[in-house]
């Protein structure tokens, strides 16, 4: 299971066991604004920018599976 959420100024994403994949943030218009691959990991923390939009996609891709959510900064 992986929980997305965002406690400001930070979007943090947990897993229940060691995951691998890849993890994009997009806006409303489907523009991709950040993206990272990541290996072994039961934790991550991304740190909001300014610059970003207000309303966000985070989209976390996992062993050809996705979870996302959206995430009002």
């Amino acid at each position: 299971m992986i929980l997305i959420s965002y406690i400001t100024p930070y979007i943090i994403v947990h897993s229940d066991r060691l995951v691998s994949g890849n993890m994009t943030i997009k806006n409303k218009k489907n523009q991709s604004i950040w993206s990272s691959r990541f290996s072994d990991k039961e934790y991550l923390n991304i740190k909001v920018q300014p610059y970003w939009p207000k309303n966000i996609w985070v989209i976390v891709a996992v062993k050809g599976s996705e979870t996302k959510k959206v995430i009002s900064i």
